[in-house]
């Protein structure tokens, strides 16, 4: 479920991307422009200098690129999912 990007205010954005990053691969955030959103994050992000910051992305959805955008860890630093997360059960096999 996608998280409304909060209001201008520099700490909520940074809390976000705090949020983002404790994630296992990051969050969706809603917006009402996607540009606007990834330059405020990314001069938020150099602004503040955390190295966990600057293991996210922030990446249009290719589902709603005009109303989403991706917090997203890159794959090098993202946490592996748990086995009982992953989907292991095979398809049902109905050949005669």
């Amino acid at each position: 479920m996608p998280i409304p990007l909060p209001a201008i205010q520099h700490e909520n954005l940074l809390n976000l991307m705090y949020q983002a990053a404790a994630s296992p691969l990051g969050i969706i955030v809603t917006v009402s422009d996607v540009h606007e959103a990834k330059a405020r994050l990314s001069a938020i992000r150099k602004h503040n200098g955390d190295s966990a910051l600057r293991a996210l992305s922030f990446i249009p959805s290719p589902y709603s690129p005009r109303t989403e955008l991706w917090l997203v860890k890159r794959r090098e630093v993202a946490q592996p999912l748990l086995e009982e997360e992953l989907d292991t059960s095979l398809p049902i096999d109905i050949s005669p």
